[in-house]
């Protein structure tokens, strides 16, 4: 062995020698930072390199050359040596310490994404929850005891080698809003659950106790005394008290955006850091109530530097399935994991809900038993009335046997002998009573078995890190690696079902008004992070000392909080009393208004001509203000009315996303005598149209004006708007009423042209596609592609669903419809409006509950070529009904499967089954649902979360709201009847696949086109308007654009955030941000033309900002609470697809 490792070692020396000679012949040639990079991912040896470092140290020390050609030969040696072996190195925006953590190595640097795409995914795990539901039966067999399994037996003499080892996790299932509001919950409950908590640990070093959301906890903090603050962090520092997961809230997982999902987790841990130390981290995820879990969150988990997490809301079905093979213990895999660097460990648990009675093992009416807050005078009572007894010397040998064969019933359903027992539910441990009545009772019971070795079994109260930190050691496995013999697990867990037929699609929609107000304040609250920062980095630069950012940060962390705050499982899902919903919506309408105003005041920096004698908005008023705003949490958003005159009114234009974009924007003014000027001056062309008051009835005192804007990417421009008597590139849209019977007595030489329909069909057309409409009805029917006269059927129309007439019916979480859908509004001759302009035609249907808008727009860039609708949804005459937006088209996509997205971040195949019931094929849309054949992909996309199903070949149902007068009998108390006015808007894509596929895909996922990206960001993310007060017009000395980048990003990457960090001493941001970036993953076999140029594989950010530089960057963990490798901001930085990478950042 030794001879070859010297042959090895002289042959490598010769090379390195021959190495030296080319590179001394290349006169001074200096390495690329490409090969310098290069180099330092190759760093990390193995084996038999030692002696070979050693011998290119001694030549090191001989080299007059710089270290970096040095390095550079390196490189050429590692090319030979490691001829497809991976050495173990630290990766580009990577850190040794999480490679467990990171995607498996590969040539990121050429890959233009389509590789990835193209190559199968999804198919190497051992569980695939697509395929679970085709083999799963759905009998709902009566398992006696535990209901919805079977009867559970085990041989003791399987724990005589190695006993069973159980954690007894105490814990407090705190919502932040439900029942009560954020509030009225912690004056109420939290803050005495908390302090006796804290008390109760401080009494005895063995006890433990788990605690999740930071919403409460930084209340508490707030309020606590220091003795209670320093036992508090004696617990947190010793493991004594473990905080979990670490967000704001315990975030819903079907209806949230990665984005918010993300914002809250980072809120939550950079709490943490700041008042508890960088020293507390949590490790562990803990969701035991969001209804029905997504794998985007086991991966947000994964790349935070967590080693494990927990689930429980999921089908009985697949419990039972996943019980039955020892499966509920896994490595959740991203489907469109290439590898398995995304594997996450994840504990199911196993049974109903995670009180007590049902956690302890599987027979309820025996643990509700050792539930003692349910001991005489506790206020609860067990249903199979059979009363917990306090342990004492004369019961507890009983006592403990009957526990412990629970114990070992609920082991036989996992692989190790490790056993997790949680003790907690919805507030509890909020009296003395229960608190101590619990840890006493428990301890005599552990102290009995632990004494008793003829037991076979160790009981201890334990945290959840310290259950899974036992898992992976009885496996051999580190913590956070993956155990041999434990399978991978591919899939999400929807839609969720508890018992029976009752399955909890109907909260994908419910209180739809809020859900669409949370996406606008997502949105804004993206563009106000990303434009302060910018802000607050050209402050430092520049050195101005009066724009106010301890105030507007003050603002902005607020928006955080409440836009976390939402995210909660009973917020964003709407299934809150109508009181509590309330407190959300004023919550997220203060922070709307406030987020406009740090955008207000941003903006205002970016364009004052010389940033160094910039002085802070008159709050009265305000150079900038938006045009858009909400005059209540319940109205829907307004704009204001631009009054004419000659003097021309200044409307700016803020771009939040990184390409620049070119498209049709609209203004409300007083007159349609109109005239829009560019930044420079110049006259552009725009389209006037009327503006409909009500249904029927057109304003005569406002007026809609549109143009094409442009604005570069995260910039702003100027735009003029004045009085235009005489404009020769102003024009009125035409109008063609059918069916309406109102009057049109309209000024401003309007024309309405009424007609009787026939069979003559409405065309509306621009130079991409062509749309038909049934002259009847209105609605849309088909959807030309002129370049190849490709026909696509599109027909949409409207229906409803109803509920039961008896027996459990729907209500806020529960969708149980009586039947199939039935068309809404049959037979009615609806009143249509056609309006036609140069930028923009529409098509604009007055139907019952919804007015339902089809606008075509004739511009350039991206939207020319989709669909828009717009519905304004009114159901509140309606009784006990769902209304669903039906969209029937020609394409023939095989056994019914569809695509729909999880959180906004990657797609699911979805298949329509008919052994499970209408509502159980129901599915989240958080944004985008697509369905494909051989030829033709048609793709939905929405600003707000929906539910969404392909009943039928090539439909989609989409709910739009729903109104029910009952409960469901899931905790709530009350119906959803507090229907508002709504908007709900999508665009529908069609597009030809460039090369004709030979059959359906064979896996679970794909991506969308970049076209469908780039138009959802648009949706998601839209220009937003802000005006010059009318009395400020010629006073303003404004810049007319600010550039924040030198170019644009590629088209697949997207910025999620530019989040200034807190400062951990004062309250204001510390000079540093953090900055996220998704490489979007896409589909390639769609045409791409116009949008630009994609990544492959590698952003350069050096010269990305204009006049600023990057001073420091840093790889950091997905929400900094772990830093990694200092990189060098000269250097491209590698990307995958799929993945989101962080970054620590000063602009200087």
């Amino acid at each position: 062995m030794k001879k070859w490792i010297v042959l090895l070692g002289g042959g490598m020396f010769c090379v390195l020698f021959l190495s030296m000679y080319f590179v001394v012949d290349q006169l001074g040639r200096m390495p690329t930072s490409e090969e310098i990079r290069n180099v330092e991912m190759k760093r990390k040896f193995e084996g038999p390199l030692d002696e070979l470092e050693k011998d290119m140290s001694r030549l090191e020390s001989n080299l007059e050359r710089s270290g970096k050609i040095m390095s550079n030969m390196q490189e050429s040696v590692d090319k030979i040596l490691f001829r497809g072996k991976k050495p173990n190195v630290a990766v580009k925006g990577q850190s040794p310490s999480s490679m467990a953590r990171q995607p498996d190595e590969q040539a990121v640097g050429t890959d233009d994404g389509c590789v990835f795409s193209r190559t199968a995914s999804g198919k190497s795990a051992n569980v695939k929850m697509l395929d679970m539901f085709d083999i799963m039966p759905f009998d709902n067999i009566d398992g006696g005891a535990w209901k919805q399994g079977w009867d559970v037996q085990y041989d003791d003499k399987s724990f005589d080698e190695e006993p069973l080892n159980v954690f007894v996790v105490p814990h407090s299932h705190n919502d932040p809003g439900w029942i009560k509001t954020l509030d009225q919950y912690y004056t109420q409950q939290t803050r005495h659950i908390l302090d006796n908590v804290v008390d109760a640990l401080a009494e005895d070093k063995r006890r433990k106790f788990i605690w999740a959301e930071i919403s409460y906890f930084s209340m508490w903090w707030s309020e606590a005394d220091e003795n209670r603050k320093k036992h508090a962090l004696d617990q947190l520092s010793s493991g004594q008290l473990e905080i979990v997961t670490g967000g704001w809230v315990m975030n819903d997982e079907a209806n949230t955006h990665y984005y918010a999902m993300l914002d809250q987790m980072i809120e939550g841990h950079q709490w943490m850091s700041k008042f508890l130390g960088s020293a507390i981290k949590p490790m562990s995820g803990w969701a035991i109530d969001p209804f029905g879990h997504t794998p985007t969150m086991a991966y947000l988990l994964k790349r935070m530097g967590f080693n494990s997490m927990l689930i429980q809301r999921t089908h009985y079905q697949v419990k039972k399935h996943l019980a039955k093979d020892k499966n509920l213990e896994f490595m959740w895999r991203q489907n469109w994991d290439h590898g398995s660097s995304t594997d996450m460990f994840c504990h199911m648990m196993p049974f109903y809900s995670y009180d007590v009675p049902h956690t302890c093992g599987p027979e309820p009416k025996i643990c509700c038993q050792f539930d003692f807050r349910r001991l005489p005078g506790g206020g609860v009572t067990c249903p199979w009335r059979i009363a917990p007894q306090q342990i004492d010397v004369n019961n507890v040998a009983q006592r403990s046997k009957m526990l412990l064969d629970q114990y070992k019933k609920k082991a036989q359903l996992y692989r190790t002998n490790v056993l997790f027992a949680p003790l907690g539910d919805d507030f509890r441990y909020e009296t003395t009573f229960d608190t101590h009545a619990q840890f006493t009772n428990y301890q005599r019971i552990m102290d009995y078995i632990n004494s008793h070795p003829e037991m076979k079994a160790k009981v201890q109260f334990g945290t959840l890190s310290d259950y899974f930190n036992a898992l992976f050691k009885a496996t051999g496995t580190e913590s956070g690696g993956q155990p041999k013999n434990f399978p991978a697990l591919s899939g999400d867990f929807y839609t969720y079902a508890d018992r029976e037929d009752h399955y909890w699609s109907g909260y994908y929609t419910s209180r739809p008004f809020y859900k669409n107000l949370d996406r606008e304040l997502e949105s804004k609250h993206r563009a106000a992070e990303i434009i302060f920062s910018l802000a607050e980095s050209h402050v430092r630069h520049r050195g101005s000392s009066s724009f106010p950012v301890e105030q507007l940060y003050g603002l902005l962390t607020k928006a955080r909080q409440n836009l976390a705050l939402f995210q909660h499982h009973d917020g964003i899902t709407g299934t809150a009393k109508d009181f509590v919903v309330v407190d959300y919506g004023q919550r997220m309408l203060q922070s709307l208004n406030d987020v406009q105003s740090v955008i207000q005041e941003s903006a205002q920096l970016l364009l004052t001509s010389d940033m160094a004698f910039y002085q802070p908005a008159d709050p009265l008023i305000p150079p900038l203000k938006f045009e858009k705003y909400r005059l209540a949490h319940d109205a829907l958003p307004t704009k204001e009315v631009i009054t004419l005159s000659d003097t021309p009114r200044a409307v700016v234009f803020y771009n939040s996303l990184t390409t620049t974009r070119e498209q049709v924007v609209s203004l409300h003014v007083s007159d349609p005598e109109v005239m829009v000027s560019d930044s420079d001056g110049a006259e552009i062309a725009s389209q006037v149209n009327v503006w409909w008051d009500h249904r029927y009835r057109i304003s005569t005192a406002k007026y809609e004006v549109l143009f094409v804007a442009k604005v570069t990417a995260l910039g702003l421009t100027t735009y003029f708007v004045s009085s235009g008597r005489g404009s020769k590139l102003s024009e009125r849209a035409t109008i063609t009423a059918f069916n309406s019977q109102e009057p049109h007595n309209i000024g401003g030489n309007f024309k309405v042209e009424s007609k009787i329909p026939g069979e003559e069909n409405i065309l509306l057309e621009n130079d991409e596609v062509k749309l038909e409409f049934s002259g009847a009805s209105g609605l849309l029917k088909t959807i030309t592609h002129k370049k190849d006269g490709t026909v696509t059927e599109a027909a949409i129309d409207f229906a409803t669903y109803g509920t039961k007439s008896s027996g459990d019916r729907s209500g806020a979480y529960l969708f149980l419809p009586d039947g199939p859908a039935v068309t809404h509004g049959r037979g009615e001759q609806p009143a249509v409006y056609v309006i036609r302009g140069k930028l923009m035609q529409e098509v604009r249907v007055a139907l019952p509950n919804v007015v339902h808008v089809v606008r075509l727009y004739s511009v350039p860039g991206s939207e020319r070529r989709m669909v828009d609708i717009q519905n304004k949804v009114d159901i509140k005459n309606l009784v006990n009904k769902e209304l669903v937006m039906r969209i029937k088209s020609s394409v023939k996509n095989s056994n019914r499967e569809f695509y729909t997205d999880l959180n906004g971040f990657q797609m699911q195949k979805r298949k329509t089954l008919d052994k499970i019931p209408i509502q159980a094929n129901f599915y989240p849309l958080p944004s985008m649902a697509f369905l494909q054949d051989k030829s033709t992909r048609l793709t939905l996309l929405s600003s707000q979360p929906n539910g969404v199903a392909s009943l039928h070949q090539g439909e989609f149902q989409v709910v739009l709201d729903r109104r029910l007068y009952q409960d469901d009998n899931r905790g709530l108390g009350q119906g959803v009847t507090d229907n508002k006015e709504t908007l709900a808007n999508f665009r529908l894509l069609v597009e030809q696949f460039t090369t004709a596929r030979d059959g359906p895909v064979d896996g679970p996922v794909a991506y969308p086109s970049l076209l469908a990206h780039r138009l959802l960001h648009h949706l998601a993310h839209p220009l937003l308007a802000l005006l010059t007060p009318i009395e400020l017009s010629n006073d303003i000395d404004l810049k007319s654009s600010f550039n924040s980048l030198r170019s644009d990003l590629p088209s697949d990457i997207f910025m999620v955030t530019l989040r200034s960090v807190k400062d951990k001493q004062r309250p204001r941001p510390s000079g540093e941000a953090l900055l996220v970036l998704h490489r979007e993953g896409y589909d390639c076999n769609f045409e791409c033309k116009g949008i630009g140029r994609t990544s492959r594989g590698q952003v350069e950010l050096n010269h990305l900002f204009q006049d600023l530089f990057i001073d420091r960057l840093q790889s950091t963990s997905l929400t900094l609470l772990h830093e990694y490798q200092e990189l060098d901001p000269s250097s491209p930085l590698n990307v995958k697809p799929m993945e989101l990478y962080s970054y620590k950042m000063r602009l200087t």
